[in-house]
């Protein structure tokens, strides 16, 4: 199975206070998170158009690796606090982008706009939504390690779901007008019935 390569963040408390190291100024730390932010403006536009973690799976064996191997020596840069290596490595990553992108272009990949849409999991999985079943076999092939599911069955699981938990789509249904969204769900083990004390 494939292992995916993801930009490891550097914690902001953590990197303030740290003592040292190359990263003890504030002109440092800027500098970092300058370079990490471009970095994901530009990754976002190529996982807005071929997918989270989708597009390496979309080329030669060789490419793949070249991609997953920078990856490592960003994150490395990264680990290492040093933003001149970091600066460095973000840029080299960002053109390896554009190369994934013309190889899977070449090799008749389709962009996954036309196919799917992409989410990333707090865990850090991927999840896939395919508009029709008959997409579901074909995207996991594309996306192995990625769950993937069709409108239909996301349907049917909150469906079954919200029969039982009502309380988030009330909740959801009062905040609406406001422009809120679900970012998170817990569920409560334990029954409340005491007495509101105002």
């Amino acid at each position: 199975m494939a292992k995916q390569r993801r930009v490891r963040k550097p914690d902001s408390t953590g990197m303030r206070r740290l003592l040292g190291t190359k990263v003890t100024s504030e002109a440092s730390y800027r500098k970092i998170q300058n370079s990490l932010t471009e970095h994901d403006r530009v990754v976002s536009e190529y996982e807005r158009k071929w997918g989270i973690d989708r597009l390496p799976m979309l080329v030669d064996e060789a490419l793949r690796d070249r991609y997953w191997q920078q990856m490592d020596r960003l994150n490395a840069a990264i680990e290492k606090e040093d933003p001149i290596d970091v600066e460095e490595q973000v840029a080299v990553t960002i053109r390896a982008y554009a190369v994934l992108e013309q190889k899977a272009t070449e090799l008749g990949g389709r962009q996954i706009e036309q196919i799917a849409w992409t989410a990333a999991m707090k865990d850090g999985g991927v999840i896939a939504l395919v508009r029709n079943r008959h997409d579901v076999p074909e995207m996991k092939k594309e996306m192995p390690d990625a769950l993937v599911y069709c409108i239909e069955e996301v349907a049917a699981i909150v469906n079954a779901w919200s029969a039982d938990n009502k309380l988030v789509e009330k909740t959801r249904s009062i905040f609406a007008d406001m422009g809120a969204t679900v970012t998170d769900v817990k569920t409560v083990k334990e029954i409340l019935d005491d007495d509101i004390p105002f």
